[in-house]
């Protein structure tokens, strides 16, 4: 019977020929005609799950002339069958080019059994147990191909049919190797862990690589962590990794420790744990301003490394309008020489901090040379603004936190004067916390005015007056002499 296989591509190379086939449901037989020239030896390459071209169900099949077989010393003919993919195919080498997703082929071997267990229970390509997994059994191999030292021998009185291979090879996959990242699960202590939940997974081909991972490490140029080869974790910080759950055998380097055998085209290890801690928050080691100012988040943590001067960098926007919920540990440093305006008619809350939540944390900084300048705010009604923050939660953690500088006024805010009961010097509202505010000071400014209407601003006015009251909020009233300055 014929079988159904269609020729999708024949190609000659060296003494042989190429035949590309696929299943089909035409009635062909491509090997009659190698059959009638002599071409009567052939040999098969299995992709084994693989593709070919990457192309579905296609196989190779090489096809040899005993006639042009050079004799060996046994006096048989011989022939060394060429390696799919190689040079030497020429215009057939991309044809006969072998892959598998996620697979690297550990060679081309005359022999596959299905793997088993000592038991002889199905193992799967992993080498782990079908009935746990549910995947398809996997293969072991024996007979590994050299394609370069290996010859095959066939008899010159036999009668050979191309259609019949005397050798199949097949194609020997391995899954490539992983790392599965876990973090840890922590009961209600915060230190015992209960579990371990996945948080990434990345492969590579054992054939190129060791395996060797990156670990994280702070960028000095821009505060942050760099994560490497390592997956992140939303609202965390990456602080260390292990190669047991008992977290006792922390790793300085990761290589993975999988191991390969060739003569059975198998391996073992093939996925390696690494247990990950964690510190909650987004971290960042800030040594300059620039560092902080490029890094400000609303939910940011920091650790304060040098004094931060702020002349040149401005302050980061989202702070000064937004609820600030992370963490700054300023180890005795201090913020120095910050402007901030808030010009916006829409916003109800600005300081240095728009809103301080109860999530928060800030420990031991001083904020120095601070200014800010209300200059807006038509809709102030219930609004909260402060040198500091706008609103300080009572639940937030304040420790050691110095602040100094003024609160300025500016002249284009609105005179409905009463609106104003929620702007501090330190804070607007909420709990200052027992912040130091020595050196704490409000004043009024100026606006220039185009009196005569001819585009130039001649004239000088303070139309309010601004004084702190003895709880620390800052009472705006009319003044008198708008001519006069009324800051004394």
């Amino acid at each position: 019977m014929k079988k159904k296989t269609k020729v999708i591509i024949a190609l000659c190379f060296a003494f042989g020929a190429t035949l590309a086939l696929a299943a089909c449901a035409t009635e062909q037989n491509p090997y009659e005609d190698f059959d009638r020239n002599g071409y009567t030896v052939s040999v098969r390459f299995d992709a084994n799950g693989g593709k070919f071209a990457a192309l579905d169900r296609v196989e190779i099949v090489d096809v040899f002339s005993p006639a042009e077989m050079q004799e060996g010393a046994d006096g048989n003919k011989q022939f060394q069958p060429l390696q799919p993919g190689s040079s030497q195919r020429g215009d057939g080498e991309a044809v006969t080019e072998v892959s598998n997703d996620g697979h690297f082929l550990a060679g081309w071997y005359t022999e596959r059994t299905p793997r088993v267990n000592a038991a002889g229970e199905a193992l799967d390509e992993y080498g782990e147990l079908c009935s746990v997994t549910g995947r398809a059994q996997g293969y072991e191999y024996s007979g590994l191909w050299d394609f370069e030292n290996d010859w095959y021998s066939v008899d010159p009185h036999a009668e050979y049919t191309s259609a019949e291979p005397v050798l199949t090879l097949y194609a020997g996959w391995i899954p490539y190797f992983s790392y599965t990242f876990y973090e840890p699960v922590y009961a209600a202590d915060g230190t015992t862990v209960t579990a371990w939940t996945e948080v990434g997974e990345t492969t590579f081909d054992p054939s190129f690589s060791d395996g060797s991972l990156k670990l994280p490490a702070w960028n000095e140029e821009t505060g942050a962590l760099d994560m490497n080869d390592f997956p992140s974790v939303q609202g965390k910080t990456f602080t260390a990794v292990y190669a047991d759950e008992a977290l006792s055998q922390e790793l300085t380097q990761v290589t993975h420790t999988g191991t390969i055998d060739y003569e059975k085209g198998i391996a073992t290890g093939h996925d390696e744990p690494l247990y990950t801690t964690w510190r909650e928050g987004t971290w960042f080691r800030i040594r300059t301003a620039e560092q902080f100012s490029r890094n400000g988040r609303i939910d940011g943590s920091y650790e304060i490394l040098s004094d931060l001067d702020f002349t040149d960098v401005t302050w980061p926007a989202g702070l000064s309008r937004g609820i600030y919920s992370g963490t700054i540990e300023g180890n005795g440093h201090t913020f120095s020489n910050i402007k901030v305006t808030q010009t916006s008619v829409t916003d109800t809350r600005g300081g240095l901090f728009g809103n301080i939540a109860a999530s928060a944390s800030i420990k031991d900084v001083t904020f120095e040379n601070v200014t800010y300048t209300l200059s807006a705010g038509t809709r102030m009604a219930g609004a909260q603004f402060g040198l500091f923050t706008g609103n300080l939660s009572a639940d937030a953690e304040i420790e050691n936190v110095a602040v100094s500088g003024t609160f300025e006024v500016g002249g284009n805010i609105f005179p409905e004067l009463d609106r104003y009961k929620n702007v501090g010097l330190i804070v607007g509202g909420g709990d200052d916390h027992g912040i130091s505010a020595d050196n704490v000071g409000c004043k009024a400014l100026s606006v220039e005015t185009d009196e005569d209407g001819d585009g130039i601003n001649e004239t000088t006015s303070w139309p309010y007056r601004v004084a702190a009251d003895a709880d620390g909020f800052i009472i705006i009233s009319a003044n008198e002499d708008p001519s006069r300055d009324p800051n004394g």
